[in-house]
C-alpha cells in the first residue's frame, strides 16, 4: 500500500505495478484494470467473480474471503498435518503419532473440527445476549437524552414567558436560572454521553469479535480453525467477563423542572426572587424520612411497624413512581429479617417486621435504590418482661433435635439426633426441606453461602450438603491423625472456618469450608490448655474463642490462633 494525497491506495497484488481497482473474490487479491482484463480474457479465470472496490465497500468485512492456503505439511515428517493431538493441543501427521504421540487421545481433523465449530458457534450466545441488553439500554439511554433536551426547551420557554412580566427587577434572576438549567442539562447530558460511549465501545468491542469468530468458521480451513480456537475461546471468555456486569441503568434521569409565581410588584426584588426557583419535580430520597416506634425498639415475637413518608414538606410528592424497600440486619451474626411493605396512602408507606431474636440489629430504608435521610437506623428488639420464659414459637414433629442454626433466609435448620436426618423449616415454622444423614448427627452448621455442614458422631465423619440438599462432599474416619476424628459432636461456622468438636480426641479441629485441614488446639486432661470431651465452641467480638468443657466444669478461653488465655470457672472468676 503507498499514501496518495492523504489516502491509502492498494497496488495490485498479482502483477505489483499499478493501482488496483477491483477485487477477486477466487484469488482473493486485488487486481489493478490490466490485470481485470486478463481475467475476462483467460480462460483460467473465466468463472472468477470480480467485484468493484465500491460493491466491496458495501459488503464490507464479510465480503473479503480468507484467502486458501496450501495444505500445512510436518517440519519432521513432511506429511500433510491431518490430525489433531488433544494432549498436545496441536496439529500432527501420521507419523507423528507413531513417533512422538503414542497414546496421546488424537483424531482427524475432518472429524473433530465439526463439532468444535458448533461448540464455539454456541459460545456466542452470552456475548449476543450481553449486545441486545446492551443496544436495548442504549435506546433507552437515547430516550432519556432526547427528554431531558425536551424538559430543558420546555423549562426554557417558561422562564421566559413568567420574567417578561417582572421587566428589568427579574432580568439577573431570569438569567442565572437559565445558566442553571444549562449546567443541570449539561451535566446530565455529558455523564449519559460518557456512558453511551462506554456502551458503544462495548457494542463495537462484542461485534468486531462476533464477526470474527463467524468469519473463522465459514471461510478458514479446519486446520487454521483448530489452530486458533483456543485462543478464540479465551477471548470470548474475556469478553463475557468484562461486558456481563455492566451497569445497564442510564446513568442520569430527566429530572429538571421549574416552578415560578408572578405575584410581585415592581421594587421587591428579594420577594421576587424567593417566589422563583428551579426545583426537582422527581424524586430525591434524600427529603424522605421515617417515623414510628419500630424505628427504635422493638420487642420479640410482636409485630413493630414504622412509617416512611415520601411528601416534601410543600406536599409535592417525590417521584412519580417509588418504590420503597426496607432491610433489618443483626449486627451480631449479620443475618437478615424479612420486612413487608405495604402503601397507606399518597407518598405514605408502612414496614413491618417480626423479630424472633433479642439483640441490635442495623435497618436500612431506601426510596427507590437510595437510602433515605437518617437511614441507617439502629433498632434494640427486647423482650417485654412479661414474655420472660414464655416461647415465641414452637416447632414440633422432631425426634431428639440436638444441633440447630438458621440460614441466611432465617430458615432453622435442626439435626435430629435418632431421626437420622436434617430437617429445615421456613419463617412460618412449616417443614421445607429434609435430608437423610444416617443416625447419631448431633451438630449442623451453616456458611455464609447457605451450605449445609452435618456431623456424624457415630461414624467420625463431617457431610458437606449444599443449600438445595446435595452431598457435596464427606471427610473424616474414626482415628487421632489430623482430619481423623472420635466422636465429633457440635459443629460450628466461625469465620468462614468449620470448628469442630472432636470429643473422643479431647480436642478442637478447625477445617476450611472445603472440608481441608488447618489445625488443631486442645489434648486431653484438666490443665490449661486441656479438655475432657468439649462440647461447643463461640466466638466474641475480639476473635477469642469460648470452648465449653463441661467435664472439667468450666469454660476455656483462647485467642483466634488456639493459643490458650483463661479459665472461666464455675464462680464466675478467672484463672
Amino acid at each position: 500500500m503507498v499514501k496518495a494525497q492523504g489516502e491509502v491506495e492498494t497496488i495490485c497484488e498479482m502483477c505489483s505495478r499499478a493501482k488496483a481497482e477491483a477485487f477477486c473474490r477466487q484469488c482473493a487479491e486485488f487486481i489493478c484494470n490490466d490485470c481485470v482484463r486478463s481475467h475476462k480474457n483467460m480462460k483460467v479465470f473465466a468463472s472468477h467473480k470480480v467485484m468493484t472496490l465500491q460493491e466491496l465497500k458495501e459488503e464490507g468485512a464479510k465480503g473479503i474471503p480468507l484467502k486458501e492456503t496450501p495444505p500445512s505439511l510436518c517440519t519432521d515428517h513432511d506429511e500433510q498435518l491431518k490430525i489433531f493431538c488433544f494432549d498436545c493441543n496441536r496439529l500432527i501427521c501420521r507419523d507423528c503419532i507413531i513417533y512422538d504421540h503414542a497414546g496421546h487421545t488424537s483424531e482427524f481433523v475432518k472429524k473433530s473440527a465439526p463439532q468444535y465449530k458448533k461448540a464455539l458457534k454456541e459460545s456466542l450466545a452470552p456475548l449476543v445476549k450481553i449486545e441486545t441488553n446492551i443496544s436495548a439500554a442504549t435506546k433507552e439511554l437515547e430516550e432519556v437524552e432526547s427528554e431531558v433536551s425536551e424538559q430543558h426547551s420546555a423549562v426554557t420557554d417558561t422562564i421566559k414567558q413568567s420574567f417578561k412580566q417582572l421587566q428589568e427587577i427579574l432580568l439577573r434572576r431570569e438569567q442565572q436560572l437559565l445558566d442553571r438549567t444549562s449546567e443541570f442539562m449539561q451535566q446530565k447530558l455529558d455523564n449519559l454521553g460518557t456512558q453511551k460511549k462506554g456502551f458503544t465501545n462495548a457494542i463495537n468491542e462484542i461485534q468486531d469479535l462476533v464477526e470474527f469468530v463467524e468469519r473463522s468458521i465459514e471461510n478458514a480451513t479446519d486446520e487454521e480453525f483448530m489452530s486458533l480456537q483456543q485462543q478464540v475461546q479465551e477471548q470470548m471468555q474475556e469478553q463475557c467477563a468484562k461486558h456481563k456486569s455492566i451497569d445497564l441503568v442510564p446513568a442520569e434521569v430527566a429530572n429538571i423542572g421549574v416552578k415560578v409565581e408572578v405575584a410581585c410588584a415592581e421594587g421587591i426584588s428579594d420577594l421576587c426572587i424567593k417566589m422563583a426557583d428551579l426545583i426537582y419535580l422527581r424524586l430525591d430520597p434524600r427529603k424522605c424520612t421515617a417515623e414510628g416506634p419500630g424505628m427504635k425498639v422493638a420487642e420479640v415475637g410482636k409485630l413493630s411497624q414504622f412509617t416512611v413518608h415520601t411528601l416534601y414538606q410543600n406536599g409535592w410528592l417525590c417521584g412519580e413512581k417509588q418504590v420503597v424497600w426496607a432491610e433489618l440486619k443483626s449486627v451480631v451474626n449479620e443475618s437478615v429479617l424479612h420486612t413487608q411493605v405495604t402503601v397507606k396512602g399518597r407518598g405514605v408507606y408502612e414496614v413491618a417486621y417480626t423479630p424472633l431474636v433479642r439483640g441490635r440489629y442495623t435497618l436500612i430504608v431506601k426510596v427507590n435504590g437510595t437510602q433515605i435521610s437518617g437511614s441507617p437506623f439502629r433498632v434494640f428488639a427486647k423482650i417485654h418482661p412479661m414474655q420472660l420464659g414464655e416461647p415465641v414459637d414452637i416447632v414440633e414433629g422432631l425426634v431428639k433435635p440436638w444441633g440447630i442454626a438458621l440460614n441466611s433466609k432465617q430458615h432453622l435448620i435442626v439435626a435430629e439426633w435418632d431421626g437420622k436426618k436434617v430437617t429445615m423449616f421456613d419463617r412460618e415454622r412449616k417443614k421445607v426441606q429434609t435430608i437423610m444423614c444416617g443416625k447419631s448427627t448431633p451438630g449442623v452448621a451453616v456458611d455464609k453461602d447457605d451450605n449445609i455442614y452435618v456431623s456424624n458422631s457415630k461414624n467420625s465423619l463431617i457431610h458437606k450438603f449444599s443449600k438445595e440438599g446435595k452431598l457435596l462432599k464427606v471427610v473424616g474416619q474414626k482415628g487421632k491423625q489430623p482430619g481423623e476424628f472420635s466422636d465429633p459432636s457440635f459443629v460450628k461456622i466461625i469465620s468462614d472456618k468449620l470448628y469442630v468438636c472432636d470429643r473422643g480426641n479431647n480436642r478442637v479441629q478447625v477445617l476450611n469450608t472445603q472440608l481441608k485441614y488447618m489445625h488443631s488446639f486442645g489434648s486431653g486432661g484438666d490443665g490449661n490448655g486441656q479438655f475432657y470431651r468439649p462440647n461447643d465452641i463461640a466466638q466474641d467480638r475480639s476473635g477469642n474463642l469460648y470452648v465449653s468443657d463441661g467435664w472439667n466444669n468450666r469454660v476455656q478461653v483462647f485467642d483466634c490462633k488456639g493459643q490458650f488465655l483463661l479459665n472461666i470457672i464455675e464462680n464466675g472468676t478467672g484463672s
